[in-house]
């Protein structure tokens, strides 16, 4: 009794200073946060000061009688026409995806069928050198060597099949493809100057009837404006092979596991939908009833008392009625 009296007493003594600890910190923050406040007002001010002249310089404009609720109109109309460009931009490179799209299932079955001629090419010359290995093993007769099977060369294409991207992940890799290349047009757009204004000075120099051999021997090929986006087989192709070596390589795991994590809430659904018919029950919930009944029985069958809820202080657990105490 007299070890539970003090230790009683040293709980109210702990919690009483705890408490007045928090309220005299609280007390400082709130003191500090207010001299912060008060001290820093101005130093924001005139920091700001530049960007708000910039901001009614830009939206202002010539008004007669200039005010703030104009202005505010102004800067949400400018808002708003970026965004509907915003949204044209996205329409665009949406519909070049789906045209980018249909040839790269073209790259990607010619690239399928030269990786599963490569894989069985890579088995045969491996079970070659299996049966050479055995036979020299035996000494004996030469073992008869089939050929793989039709099974062996159909679970390799399912295979790979299998590991080749989705067709969502298809279309982020193709939109970054756009997007790169809307992005380097101005650049591309910038060489293309640069190559024109040299034909410009070789065309002058030909004029006055000075002749310049081209250096590799053959005629100069003329090239039109770059586009904002074009269409190179050689490079598409080169980017689907990419793609799908890293993709197959484990580089893009974050997206996969990120498909994972979306498709896992629809395939535990699947998976209990298909529990259920074998069970021949048609309600999902009166599934997760029998479940939870299954588990009262299994607990009951192994000697397991059901849980109760503990009321009073953690750690404690609930008293029997028909339990004495000792002592």
């Amino acid at each position: 009794d007299a070890a539970g009296v003090l230790r009683r007493f040293f709980i109210r003594f702990a919690a009483r200073r705890r408490r007045a600890n928090l309220y005299k910190n609280v007390i400082k923050f709130r003191l500090a946060v207010a001299s912060y406040v008060r001290v820093m007002a101005t130093p924001l001010r005139c920091a700001a000061q530049s960007t708000v002249k910039g901001f009614l310089e830009s939206y202002v404009g010539a008004m007669e009688e200039p005010s703030i609720d104009q202005t505010l109109r102004s800067f949400r109309a400018h808002v708003v026409r970026i965004q509907r460009l915003f949204r044209q931009v996205l329409m665009i490179r949406k519909a070049y995806v789906q045209l980018f799209f249909e040839e790269w299932q073209h790259i990607q079955d010619v690239t399928l069928e030269r990786m599963i001629k490569a894989e069985d090419q890579r088995l045969n010359d491996q079970e070659t050198r299996a049966l050479e290995l055995l036979k020299s093993l035996e000494g004996g007769g030469k073992p008869p060597m089939s050929p793989r099977s039709k099974m062996k060369v159909t679970s390799t294409r399912e295979t790979l099949e299998a590991a080749m991207p989705p067709a969502k992940i298809i279309r982020g890799f193709l939109c970054d493809y756009v997007k790169q290349m809307q992005k380097s047009r101005a650049e591309r757009i910038k060489k293309w100057k640069e190559n024109n204004e040299d034909d410009a000075i070789n065309a002058d120099l030909e004029k006055c009837g000075i002749h310049q051999e081209p250096q590799d021997g053959k005629p100069k090929v003329y090239v039109g404006k770059p586009r904002s986006v074009y269409k190179d087989k050689a490079e598409l192709q080169k980017l689907v092979e990419d793609r799908i070596g890293e993709w197959m390589g484990g580089v893009h795991k974050d997206k996969k596991a990120n498909r994972q994590r979306l498709m896992q809430g629809p395939f535990d659904l699947w998976e209990r939908l298909v529990r259920a018919k074998k069970l021949g029950i048609d309600n999902i919930s009166e599934l997760q009833k029998r479940r939870h009944l299954n588990r009262r029985r299994l607990s009951s069958t192994m000697g397991a008392e059901p849980r109760q809820a503990v009321v009073g202080r953690k750690g404690t657990t609930p008293r029997n009625k028909n339990s004495t105490r000792k002592g």
